[in-house]
């Protein structure tokens, strides 16, 4: 029960959130993709991910995560849903057992961006530009 006030706190906190989503994308680039480090310059680069920080108002900071469409046997919703639940929950302890996390396909990218900047102000962003992958040229 310890552990799980630790991280009940952690999601209370936006700094230790960033950190938490860092772990996320890497534990995602280093599953999904096969890169071990993003600092290896002769792989492949990894791919675009984005990371948004919302604050709900029944609720603690919880994230969105944006990925393009994941490789070979990660394709369908049902495939990365049950990725989600059984390696990413056991490996990445920020995430919350009792919620498992949502996994859907996106039909609507406008709309989605809309939703996910609604609380981006003058004083606060929800991108979490520390732990996102943004589309680099490639050289």
């Amino acid at each position: 029960m310890g552990s799980y006030n630790y991280y009940k706190r952690r999601r209370s906190d936006i700094d230790s959130m960033s950190t938490d989503n860092q772990h996320m994308r890497s534990l995602i680039i280093r599953r999904h993709y096969g890169i071990q480090r993003l600092n290896q310059a002769w792989r492949s680069a990894p791919p675009p991910m984005l990371f948004f920080v919302e604050e709900g108002k029944d609720v603690q900071l919880h994230g969105h995560l944006l990925l393009p469409k994941p490789l070979g046997k990660y394709d369908s919703v049902e495939c990365m849903t049950a990725e989600w639940k059984l390696y990413m929950t056991k490996h990445a302890k920020c995430l919350s057992r009792q919620r498992p996390p949502h996994v859907c396909s996106v039909t609507d990218a406008v709309g989605l961006i809309g939703y996910l900047t609604k609380e981006t102000s003058s004083q606060r962003m929800a991108l979490d530009v520390m732990a996102s992958n943004f589309v680099s040229p490639s050289f």
